[in-house]
């Protein structure tokens, strides 16, 4: 098989979608099945994923300067739909197209799109303006175009079903995976890591999130200061995440209880020092609103902590029985829910290995076969 991969999501700091297309660009390409292998960003073919975030990164940084809304974000778009019918012509018969970002390209051979999520429907609030009109204007152009959609939970599946209406033989769940990097670590090998970020000798809850309103990291910070104060003083809440949409309120807060010395924030921090900064914590926090998957669950699942999540979305699907559930609109019930998560040692023990057992049945490698798996129905379909 012959295969096109749209890498425009490829971008640091790298978190939920761009760590899923980064795996993809460095995985399919070793799979025996794939003939050749072309990544597609912007306006030009890049080498690698290597490459990809580089060439990513510049187009960021230029979108910081002058952000893509309204009309420029329309002209960017139409511009860069051109560019590619151009430059993919004469590989329309042999190729299939793969956007691991919702959104394809035009192209008249067979193509796969993934969605990961509805909450550009479900939470619009939650988005910029202009991101949410390109979605309700082009997904369902994608969707029309697409000969197969990847989903990453069976919630999601569901949805993109009753929702937009896709018939259910085009939908194909791929769950997303979790990397070896993720495993219980011994003191000795967190430590030095634990330092950089002034961790040691500190017991703390983590949650790891993009600062965005779907999160719910208000109720989450709400419901730790709820703790009783000789909790708190015995664990630190510690919050990793860069910056997303609609987050300077929340980024104040968070600014104003870091000087009161109530929580630590860390933000964006480097993918290789995470692993260490998951398995040194006494349990890990995510009560979000809606999530398409849920990956730091397994994350955390995998470097061997026990969980609280929330009963939305597929959270409940990832965590399965593995995790405390609480009400996400549900401060007090969120706050008992930690105080289970650290003090009650039985019920610890046993998430910890239901923990360890459930991230196992998730790898990377797992997904790119599913993925390669997907890519063979719709060639048999086509020839």
């Amino acid at each position: 098989m012959k295969v096109i991969l749209n890498v425009d999501a490829i971008t640091g700091p790298l978190t939920g979608i761009g760590n899923y297309a980064m795996q993809l660009a460095c995985g399919l390409p070793k799979n025996p099945n794939i003939e050749d292998f072309k990544l597609y960003s912007s306006h030009r073919w890049i080498k690698d994923a290597d490459h990809a975030l580089k060439a990513n990164q510049t187009l960021a940084s230029l979108r910081k300067n002058i952000p893509l809304k309204g009309p420029a974000l329309k002209l960017y778009t139409w511009q860069k739909n051109l560019w590619f019918k151009n430059k993919s012509k004469p590989m329309n018969k042999d190729y299939i197209l793969h956007s691991p970002n919702y959104l394809l390209m035009p192209f008249e051979g067979p193509s796969v799109t993934t969605i990961h999520d509805l909450s550009f429907l479900r939470y619009p609030e939650t988005h910029p303006k202009e991101r949410v009109e390109l979605l309700e204007k082009q997904l369902p152009l994608s969707i029309a175009q697409a000969d197969a959609i990847i989903t990453d939970s069976d919630y999601i599946k569901t949805e993109v079903q009753h929702i937009l209406g896709v018939p259910e033989d085009k939908i194909h769940v791929v769950p997303l995976g979790v990397s070896t990097n993720y495993r219980p670590h011994s003191e000795a090998e967190s430590t030095p890591i634990l330092k950089k970020y002034n961790l040691d000798n500190l017991k703390y809850l983590l949650s790891v999130a993009t600062l965005e309103p779907r999160k719910n990291l208000n109720s989450l910070i709400d419901a730790y200061l709820l703790l009783p104060k000789k909790t708190r003083e015995e664990y630190k809440l510690v919050i990793v995440g860069a910056r997303g949409w609609l987050s300077k309120n929340l980024q104040h807060r968070i600014e104003m209880l870091v000087k009161r010395g109530d929580i630590i924030s860390l933000g964006y921090i480097q993918i290789e020092d995470l692993p260490h900064i998951y398995s040194g914590s006494s349990g890990f926090v995510l009560p979000s609103l809606y999530e398409g998957f849920g990956l730091p669950l397994l994350e955390a699942m995998a470097a061997g902590i026990p969980v609280l999540t929330s009963t939305s979305s597929s959270l409940p699907e990832v965590a399965a029985g593995a995790a405390i559930l609480t009400n996400a609109n549900d401060i007090e019930d969120i706050s008992t829910g930690m105080i289970k998560l650290l003090e009650d040692q039985k019920w610890r023990e046993k998430a910890i290995q239901k923990g360890l057992k459930r991230a196992q049945k998730y790898s990377w490698q797992k997904c790119i076969n599913s993925t390669i798996k997907v890519y063979q129905h719709i060639n048999q379909f086509k020839q």
